[in-house]
């Protein structure tokens, strides 16, 4: 091993490769697969899917997609569509969507028109009718051809990879697939949504890793919308499964307004089957059309079901008044328009009170394992949506110093939200070991491919928590309520309601409501009189290929007089509660006073 990796430290388990980087100046063209490597390959005519992984993992390590990685998604993709409720093939449907990705490549995101072809010295291609201009607002820009020959996927050697990182490390959306699919992750309760619906999720996480793949190889408006609708798909049906017990209101069931309903509202499960079978029966000329039809037909802004699922969640542990104070502050973090911040709280929110009353109310230490459970998952989702590109955008995108921090700190993030959901992940999900080709470089350099990454295992939770609410809703338990010796079954929920009333009043939460995007996140480093020196210590302390988080939190720590490094925090056999409190104690150092959202997440674990 090359590296131990702190996060590694708390799992007890193998470390992780040196996440070196290079820089893009000096940073051979790896996507390109040279000649010669694909005599080590044996001609493929079959599917197509498996081919573009081949050549996804020849780019990183000139050998082949792994057969038995491939073996389990062919079973998984084989069992899924073999489902009474699945109304699909999908392994054809993906085949089906890589070749339209390799004919829309060919023709230029065009009609079958002749439009100049762009070359690997542009910057950013902008030659096809059918491109998207938001591309260049990602910092990925290095454009490579998918293959310099032919002979695993027929017209791949005539196709521009827009953003190679960006593209490959979809492949992580796949593990999700496997997670949903096998029913990873439970442990306190069998089940609640039943193995049909799940596995129609796990065919949208499917969609969803080759969908985002397109998107990000071809830079084009189709690829877009094939990128975005498997999550909304994935939102709505997981939500709709949670509320499946409540009394039937198609507001709430829909979560949109009465007046926005068409007549023949389609549930998720719906969208799911209509839009996997797109790809597999129409021609890629007609696949536009197909999805902006479906897409008038239910929810498809998922930051709106988002939303739902956390005011259900929070309305079924949580005072009113808090939970009206929590929600108010995630409307203007998240920057949701007046629009949808009255629609949720005037007719969403009314409605759904309502019924919720309707059931009986749970205990006080189901409340508090649903609360945090919920906060596990915004922390995992959070975390993803600070390298998304898109909802928070700021200087750390650009700097290939805190971007090699925010790979490093991925695993811990995993690991303490793991701790607050108690959902269990195999060790590729929780560390990102080997989860998508050439994922060390990718991670440590590229701030979306982290969203692609985290995103997976976040949206993966998020099923795992509307299981767990339509559980309790169907009258579950998610803790057995017997008292601890000397404390009421309530005494942890007040102390955690205090510490984030304390939070949603404090002078963190008073920055972060000016959005990310608005300086947020640099209104809490000045708060906390760290800013020069994190962007210091970053710039720094980044050409160190081994040591660079000593040397980061040593310039963060002693520039606040505290001499403890964060690594003194994870030894090894350190139980993560022990590391939180730790953390804690290095935070309150660094800014001389306690913080709630530290002094919360000690409370919960």
């Amino acid at each position: 091993c090359l590296q131990r990796h702190p996060a590694l430290i708390l799992l007890t388990s193998p470390c992780l490769p040196s996440s070196s980087h290079t820089p893009p100046s000096m940073m051979p063209n790896v996507f390109i697969v040279p000649l010669f490597t694909l005599l080590l390959l044996p001609p493929t005519f079959g599917s197509t899917m498996k081919s573009v992984l081949d050549l996804m993992e020849m780019n990183a390590t000139m050998k082949s997609y792994g057969k038995e990685k491939w073996k389990v998604l062919e079973e998984a993709m084989g069992s899924i569509s073999a489902d009474i409720e699945a109304h699909f093939d999908l392994q054809n449907s993906m085949d089906k969507m890589f070749d339209g990705f390799v004919q829309w490549g060919i023709s230029n995101g065009t009609d079958g028109k002749e439009y100049p072809q762009p070359t690997p010295d542009d910057e950013v291609n902008h030659g096809g009718s059918d491109f998207w201009d938001g591309m260049a607002n990602y910092q990925e820009h290095f454009l490579s051809p998918m293959a310099h020959d032919d002979s695993l996927v027929p017209g791949a050697s005539n196709v521009l990879i827009q953003q190679p990182c960006n593209y490959a490390s979809n492949v992580a959306y796949y593990s999700s697939m496997l997670s949903i699919w096998k029913g990873d992750g439970k442990e306190d309760h069998d089940w609640s949504i039943t193995q049909s619906v799940r596995n129609l999720l796990a065919a949208s996480f499917g969609s969803l890793g080759s969908g985002s793949a397109f998107f990000h190889g071809s830079g084009t408006q189709l690829g877009c919308r094939i990128d975005n609708a498997p999550i909304a798909h994935i939102a709505l049906t997981a939500y709709q499964a949670a509320v499946s017990s409540l009394e039937r209101d198609d507001v709430v069931v829909n979560v949109l307004p009465e007046d926005k309903m068409v007549n023949g509202t389609k549930n998720g499960t719906t969208v799911i089957n209509e839009f996997v079978n797109i790809f597999a029966d129409q021609s890629i000329f007609e696949w536009d059309e197909s999805i902006l039809t479906l897409n008038k037909d239910f929810q498809g802004d998922y930051k709106s079901t988002f939303a739902a699922i956390v005011t259900l969640n929070a309305r079924l542990e949580l005072p009113t008044r808090v939970g009206d104070l929590l929600l108010k502050f995630l409307c203007e973090v998240f920057g949701f328009n007046q629009d949808m911040t009255d629609f949720l709280f005037n007719e969403y929110d009314v409605r759904l009170q309502s019924l919720v009353k309707e059931k009986p109310e749970l205990s006080g230490k189901d409340k508090r394992e649903l609360l945090k459970r919920g906060i596990g998952v915004l922390v995992k989702i959070g975390y993803a949506m600070a390298w998304q590109e898109e909802l928070f955008v700021g200087p750390w995108l650009a700097s290939p110093g805190a971007n090699k921090v925010g790979a490093w700190a991925m695993p811990f993030v995993n690991i303490l939200a793991d701790k607050l959901t108690s959902y269990s992940h195999d060790f590729a999900v929780k560390t990102g070991y080997e989860i998508y080709p050439d994922c060390k470089r990718c991670r440590a350099q590229e701030p979306h491919s982290k969203w692609h990454e985290q995103s997976a295992v976040g949206l993966t939770d998020l099923v795992y928590l509307t299981d767990d609410i339509d559980y309790v809703l169907r009258g579950g338990a998610l803790v057995e309520d017997v008292p601890s010796v000397g404390e009421s079954v309530d005494d942890g929920m007040t102390n955690v309601i205090k510490l984030l009333e304390e939070f949603l009043a404090g002078p963190e939460a008073e920055c972060m409501r000016r959005g990310f995007a608005n300086g947020g996140l640099e209104c809490v480093a000045d708060l906390w009189g760290v800013q020069g020196v994190l962007r210091g210590g970053v710039e720094e302390c980044k050409e160190k290929d081994h040591g660079f988080e000593n040397c980061f939190f040593t310039k963060l720590l002693n520039n606040n007089g505290e001499s403890k490094l964060i690594d003194q925090c994870a030894q090894r056999d350190f139980e993560v509660t022990a590391f939180i409190s730790c953390a804690n104690n290095v935070v309150r150092g660094i800014v001389g006073r306690e913080t709630s959202f530290f002094a919360i997440m000690e409370n919960l674990l």
